[in-house]
């Protein structure tokens, strides 16, 4: 009875994370935005995506490489790295993911989510 009842819990949990808004970095062609990114860097600013993606584009530009980071502005369908003339536009889709190299799905989140909560619901009870 208690495992249905965390099980029910964690996956009203889960919709609610999902139904909210994305939050994603924000920065424009400064060195703030530059890989290694620190997100505690002056211009660097975090906002809201009500699309639920977040990206991250890489280019250069006259010599000059350039990294912007924003929300909403670039049509994103899928996680992942295209490379379009030129440039590399990278897409994700959970809270603050434009600042890591890599992204990460929400399917992993839940089913790492899932099987610590059946693993913690076996332990005790």
């Amino acid at each position: 009875m208690h495992l249905l009842t965390l099980s029910i819990l964690l996956l009203i949990g889960t919709h609610m994370v999902i139904a909210t808004a994305t939050e994603c970095y924000e920065c424009e062609l400064t060195s703030a935005c530059n890989d290694p990114f620190n997100a505690n860097e002056f211009g660097v600013n975090k906002i809201s995506s009500l699309s639920g993606w977040c990206y991250k584009v890489k280019g250069e530009e006259e010599g000059t490489y350039l990294i912007i980071r924003g929300a909403d502005d670039v049509s994103c369908s899928k996680t992942g790295c295209d490379n379009v003339n030129g440039a590399t536009i990278c897409c994700c889709d959970t809270n603050l993911c434009n600042a890591a190299r890599r992204s990460t799905s929400m399917i992993t989140v839940i089913i790492l989510a899932w099987s610590l909560a059946i693993g913690f619901a076996r332990w005790f009870y």
